[in-house]
């Protein structure tokens, strides 16, 4: 059986003020800055939905980031588990239990409560965690369900592959997080580039206005500064794609 990510559903109400509120202090910035006139608010026709997208990203990134740290921890526990010779079912019980009192606040302990009350409801184990993979769409989940399934096709030591390929993903996973944290600083450095050029503009405008008021109420400043902050998000949106590396 392939996998096949679904998307993430949008936030609520919490994560649409935050996209309103940051669209409308990007068009409020815009223009105060760039054309010190209220007409630059209709920036606020491109920063709203431009800021929709970006928080909706940046919530699914988040619940990806807590969903595969849960998932980590699970398979360190149902790998030792297994390792006890304990069977997998008896190891998603356990687990279950652990996660809960390791993490008071945990996406994955509800998942994993709905799996054992599937697999006491006797649909096998690779079944239900399949379905869990689907739920929390973490690429380590659905290559788990895909091992689940094969190995109780194949048959054999069923444990001890399971185990083997916990192991390995857990491996994978490790490096994943040591990748996200070397690219943070970038990212970081990315967001301190990103505001010099406002800043800049701002110091600018409160302690030498004159400089800046050519640039202002008239065609060709209006021009300018319009080239400017198109040129402004081109590269903001170029560098946030160049730092956000997938892994």
């Amino acid at each position: 059986m392939s996998a096949r990510p679904k998307k993430i559903k949008k936030g609520g109400a919490f994560l649409r003020g935050r996209a309103v509120a940051l669209g409308l202090g990007l068009s409020l910035a815009a223009a105060w800055l760039f054309y010190d006139s209220v007409w630059g608010l209709l920036w606020g026709i491109l920063f709203f939905p431009l800021c929709g997208r970006l928080c909706r990203e940046a919530e699914r990134d988040e619940k990806k980031r807590a969903a595969t740290l849960e998932l980590k921890e699970t398979l360190l526990l149902l790998s030792s588990y297994l390792q006890t010779g304990y069977s997998l079912e008896y190891a998603f019980r356990q687990a279950e239990s652990e996660l809960g009192q390791m993490m008071e606040k945990n996406a994955l302990g509800k998942e994993l409560h709905e799996l054992n009350q599937k697999v006491g409801m006797n649909l096998p184990v690779e079944k239900a965690f399949y379905e869990l993979a689907e739920k929390i769409d973490v690429e380590e989940a659905y290559e788990f369900a895909e091992i689940l399934l094969f190995a109780k096709r194949l048959g054999g030591n069923y444990n001890r592959n399971i185990q083997k390929a916990a192991e390995k993903i857990e491996d994978r996973m490790e490096i994943c997080q040591e990748i996200a944290l070397m690219t943070a600083e970038k990212q970081l450095e990315m967001r301190i580039m990103t505001a010099m050029p406002l800043a800049m503009i701002l110091y600018m405008k409160l302690s030498s206005a004159e400089f800046l008021s050519g640039l202002y109420h008239n065609a060709a400043g209006v021009g300018i500064m319009t080239g400017c902050l198109l040129l402004y998000l081109l590269m903001y949106l170029a560098g946030r794609k160049i730092t956000k590396i997938e892994v």
